[in-house]
């Protein structure tokens, strides 16, 4: 289980390293079970129809969306990652104690 603080915008990627040619390789992260998170500023406890933070107008797009949220049914790693194997795949579960604030 991984702790965050909910005061913050969640993670949506973590950067890897980098390829051969120079690009940057970056893994999206997905959680699991989060019952409010708002697709405008990435914070949970409210979505993006009651957001308090400012929309900025300049931003084409928000680096947050429905793709954050792992599908229930999913269960990762597979068994054969689970063998000590490095993926690249990062779950967090919101706690019920964090939700709750």
């Amino acid at each position: 289980m991984v702790e965050v603080n909910v005061n913050d915008p969640l993670l949506h990627c973590v950067l890897t390293g980098k390829y051969a040619n120079g690009k940057k390789r970056i893994c999206l992260i997905q959680y699991e079970k989060l019952k409010k998170l708002c697709f405008n500023c990435g914070r949970l406890g409210h979505e993006i129809e009651l957001c308090p933070h400012p929309k900025d107008e300049n931003a084409t797009a928000t680096p947050y969306g429905p793709w954050m949220k792992a599908p229930m049914e999913t269960k990762w790693p597979p068994p054969f990652l689970r063998r000590g194997v490095v993926y690249c795949h990062h779950l967090a579960e919101e706690s019920a104690t964090n939700a709750s604030k």
